[in-house]
């Protein structure tokens, strides 16, 4: 596997089954609509992972919402591209950790 400093994509260079755990924090950025609704997903080769998904409902801006996921992955195909993507509007993260591990 490889990373590079400041991107959120984690580059697979095996096939096989891999565990994916994700945690972190999120809240509004200034200048929102609310409520705000951010939906926050694993992508494998820009494609939601069914059953990564974290959805949070924010009603104002002083709102912060730990997340979470785990997740078994098939990669059959090398390279494989996997990151999390956020999408509903603007927000912040903080201490955010994706940790991989190669099952089989």
């Amino acid at each position: 596997m490889t990373h590079s400093q400041n991107s959120a994509d984690v580059t697979i260079e095996q096939p096989g089954y891999y565990y994916i755990s994700f945690h972190g924090s999120i809240s509004p950025a200034q200048g929102q609509k609310y409520p705000l609704t951010i939906l926050m997903n694993l992508q494998q080769q820009g494609n939601a992972v069914p059953g990564s998904s974290v959805h949070c409902v924010f009603q104002n801006s002083s709102g912060v919402s730990n997340i979470a996921f785990t997740q078994i992955i098939q990669v059959k195909n090398v390279p494989a591209v996997v990151n999390v993507v956020g999408s509903g509007g603007g927000f912040l993260y903080t201490e955010i950790s994706m940790n991989i591990q190669k099952l089989v």
